[in-house]
């Protein structure tokens, strides 16, 4: 596996888990309020920043998927 797909696992690893993960405990966790937030939006920016990568990347890849 090389480097370039070895990184978009990551990503898929971080936009199916990590980031729902993150949401869920934000939602169902006995802790602070200001710990719930910010859990909610790192998970939700952990989301928005790797699928924006990845299909950003994809499309690198291949440009005819662009049009």
């Amino acid at each position: 596996m090389d480097k370039f797909q070895k990184s978009q696992t990551v990503r898929l690893i971080d936009m199916v888990a990590i980031a729902p993960f993150l949401i869920y405990v934000s939602t169902k966790s006995n802790i602070t309020k200001l710990d719930k937030n910010l859990l909610l939006i790192l998970g939700i920016l952990t989301f928005t920043y790797n699928a924006n990568n990845y299909f950003k990347n994809k499309l690198a890849l291949f440009p005819m998927l662009n049009s």
